[in-house]
């Protein structure tokens, strides 16, 4: 390994010690209602048994899919959150402990999560590059991207709390993000990039920060979560594709 890698790797096992295995972050709450309903959804969508999953964070969507008895690999850079893992699902997993970029898979999967994957890379085109090669014709790619046209985001521009839609608030550089992305943003990258998109929803109607919505009870947040249906992606805080090579 070299030690750009290692430098890299360093920095991911920080932010995981930092956010994803901090126990005192109590806004993980809707990372967590968020992934295992689209994990949900994800199998409502697509028909699949084999999974390789980009990165594990709180392990929310595998707990899920594991349930459902899917065949699950996982390639993570950060070793800190490996650990965590496997001390929870022990020999049910296969892990490899690698960056993205430095990943080679030595078989095709049915499907590829790149969850909450794009917004945190320095060269998303590379990775979205890298998954057209390690998808068959077959395999589906499913895609999620915190949304910059978020209605909670819209608000903080007319507050004057943030300049733009897509400026990185405090918290957005916590958890390591470099960007957000716009529905039309994200739609061009991935056609650019020679996938097809089949499908398309967006989750949360997020009205207030993750600090405000903490103030009220569960009720409200679930209703904001099940309105998501009713409305437009484009309005919802994260949005999300599966999607298919050309």
């Amino acid at each position: 390994m070299n030690m750009k890698a290692k430098l890299n790797q360093k920095k991911l096992d920080h932010i995981a010690q930092k956010y994803h295995l901090n126990k005192f972050v109590k806004d993980k709450y809707f990372d967590s209602k968020f992934q295992t309903i689209f994990a949900h959804w994800l199998l409502q969508n697509v028909k699949f048994q084999s999974v390789l999953e980009m990165g594990i964070g709180e392990s929310n969507i595998t707990k899920v899919l594991i349930r459902q008895r899917k065949k699950i690999d996982i390639v993570e850079g950060s070793k800190k959150l490996i650990e965590n893992t496997k001390l929870k699902y022990k020999n049910k997993i296969n892990f490899h402990h690698s960056l993205f970029e430095d990943f080679i898979p030595k078989k095709k999967y049915d499907l590829i999560l790149a969850t909450n994957i794009l917004e945190h890379v320095k060269n998303p085109n590379l990775i979205l590059k890298l998954l057209y090669k390690w998808c068959s014709k077959n395999t589906y790619v499913a895609i999620t991207v915190p949304n910059s046209e978020s209605i909670h985001r819209r608000l903080a521009v007319h507050m004057g709390l943030q300049k733009r839609q897509d400026s990185l608030s405090p918290r957005d550089l916590i958890v390591g993000h470099q960007r957000v992305y716009s529905s039309k943003k994200i739609t061009k990258q991935i056609e650019k990039n020679n996938f097809r998109i089949l499908k398309k929803a967006g989750f949360l109607l997020k009205i207030l920060s993750n600090e405000q919505l903490l103030k009220f009870n569960n009720n409200l947040t679930d209703a904001l979560y099940k309105i998501s249906d009713d409305l437009s992606p484009e309005l919802m805080a994260d949005l999300a594709f599966i999607v298919k090579k050309k």
